[in-house]
């Protein structure tokens, strides 16, 4: 008697879901955690504390157009923060094409 291919189970067949579900919860954890790049906590002067897909945490940073260092930005934002007068430079600065091209293949990938 020959068993329909949707009723047999392989070890093959086993190890391509295991490998499926580790591979979702990896991309998962990638693309939801805060910190991808974090800034060494003794380094003295460093004012980019943590950049993540979505999120920046700062100490301290100034914007290089503002000489006068008149607006600092501290603590965490998400990156498409609105609400914060003259993150737009931020962004400017810290969102180059390479890392919106990270986070266009990151979100593909996870909604795929």
């Amino acid at each position: 008697m020959v068993v329909p291919p949707r009723d047999r189970i392989t070890a093959s067949g086993w190890a391509a879901v295991a490998l499926q579900v580790i591979g979702f919860l990896l991309i998962s954890v990638a693309m939801f955690t805060r910190s991808w790049i974090a800034a060494e906590s003794k380094a003295y002067g460093t004012s980019v504390d943590k950049i993540g897909l979505w999120w920046q945490c700062f100490r301290s940073y100034s914007v290089p157009k503002d000489i006068y260092h008149q607006r600092l930005f501290v603590g965490c934002r998400w990156i498409f923060d609105a609400f914060t007068t003259g993150y737009d430079d931020v962004r400017e600065m810290l969102a180059t094409p390479f890392f919106v091209a990270v986070q266009v293949f990151f979100t593909l990938c996870f909604m795929l």
